[in-house]
């Protein structure tokens, strides 16, 4: 199917909102270098390490600013904007989202290029929660020296927490100035569906406003990544290349130094009953990946144990 250009919208556009952060990728490549920190006393850098207060706990919530239908369509309607309107049916999942769900346990499959090298496959196994806003990771696959991460916002002085395997000392890490873009392309932070989906309804918009939003239905299909799992496949075609923003800074300047790390196109796996966007891809003008991410074996609104979210849950 050839791209197309979406109809214009029934109602006025949302004025553009400050850029929100990213979900986390690359927290593996952190937790290689604190370990090495820890076991070999080494510094993270070679430049000073200045202690710095840590700074004001990001909000939970991104910023989305959703179109005056405010309504859930029906699941025959779902299925007609996904094949016509795929920014009303992004919008939708999220009002779905944020109706029903408060958080999520998943396996989440993991693959990044970073620094124009493309990482190991990584498998980490998450719990998440919405309010307050929270994330436990375990690797189960390429965490390298440490085996788990916390972030908890409003707990632990904003601090995240990154247990090293084996020895199971617990190191506190700043979840923004411990990821130099160098080594990570989003933080812990930025992570969840719903805020994948928020990403994606802000760079579409913005395409859409400057009348750049190309993409194509690829179909409705089961996808092997997510277990077989039936989705609707999504593809969007950058005018350019891009490289998404860290941590609420503004989308990098792709130059020749860093158009390796750049993507073209972006494919989205929306789950066909829950409508969430529990897979993307990104690929290189030349078709190299960029980075993959799917959520596999997702359970919405688990009953998570009080400690979870805690020290305890994250030595667990």
């Amino acid at each position: 199917m050839a791209p197309s250009t979406p109809p214009a919208p029934a109602v006025d556009t949302p004025e553009p909102v400050e850029p929100p952060v990213r979900h986390a990728r690359g927290v593996a490549v952190v937790i290689r270098l604190l370990a090495a920190a820890a076991v070999g006393g080494l510094c993270l850098s070679a430049a000073p390490v200045v202690k710095q207060n840590p700074p004001p706990a990001a909000p939970a919530e991104l910023p989305f600013a959703p179109s005056a239908a405010a309504g859930i369509p029906t699941a025959a309607e779902f299925d007609h904007l996904v094949r016509t309107d795929p920014l009303a049916a992004v919008e939708a999942g999220i009002r779905k989202y944020q109706k029903e769900v408060s958080g999520f346990r998943a396996v989440f499959h993991k693959r990044e290029r970073i620094g124009g090298k493309l990482r190991d496959a990584e498998v980490i196994r998450v719990a998440y929660r919405d309010e307050p806003f929270a994330v436990l990771m375990k690797w189960e696959q390429g965490g390298g020296m440490a085996d788990a991460t916390l972030y908890a916002q409003g707990e632990n002085a904003g601090q995240m927490q990154v247990k090293l395997a084996r020895i199971g000392l617990v190191k506190s890490v700043d979840p923004r100035s411990a990821m130099p873009r160098s080594s990570a392309r989003y933080t812990i932070e930025e992570f969840g569906l719903v805020q994948s989906m928020k990403r994606t309804h802000r760079a579409w918009t913005e395409a859409q406003a400057g009348g750049q939003l190309k993409y194509e239905f690829v179909g409705r299909r089961a996808v092997a990544e997510l277990g077989g799992r039936e989705c609707y496949v999504l593809k969007r075609f950058c005018p350019v290349d891009e490289i998404d923003a860290y941590a609420s800074g503004e989308p990098e300047e792709v130059t020749d130094k860093n158009r390796a790390d750049s993507f073209r196109t972006v494919t989205l796996y929306l789950d066909c009953q829950t409508w969430l966007q529990v897979g993307t891809e990104l690929h290189r003008a030349d078709g190299e990946p960029v980075g993959s991410y799917f959520f596999r074996d997702v359970e919405l609104n688990p009953a998570f144990d009080k400690g979870t979210f805690t020290a305890a849950g994250l030595k667990k």
